[in-house]
């Protein structure tokens, strides 16, 4: 045969598990710095919020009532 060091070879395809949407974004900010499928806080929301309550049915707060730390500036 006239095959060029490996060229006729035919392997098997590769069966891999599917990766977690986690595993998805770390790839893809590895290679990119950046993703389309998630933003890497979503994944961990769970357990940055403290109650069960999603953060679209909190009541809103008015604004003279928010406290922040540091020298208020005038």
């Amino acid at each position: 045969g006239g095959d060029i060091e490996g060229e006729g070879v035919i392997e098997p395809a590769a069966h891999l598990p599917q990766m977690e949407l986690g595993e998805q974004v770390v790839e893809d900010y590895a290679a990119m710095r950046l993703s389309l499928r998630a933003h890497p806080v979503a994944l961990i929301r769970h357990l940055l919020t403290p109650s069960d309550t999603p953060p679209d049915t909190l009541p809103d707060t008015p604004p003279d009532t928010v406290s922040k730390a540091g020298p208020a500036w005038r």
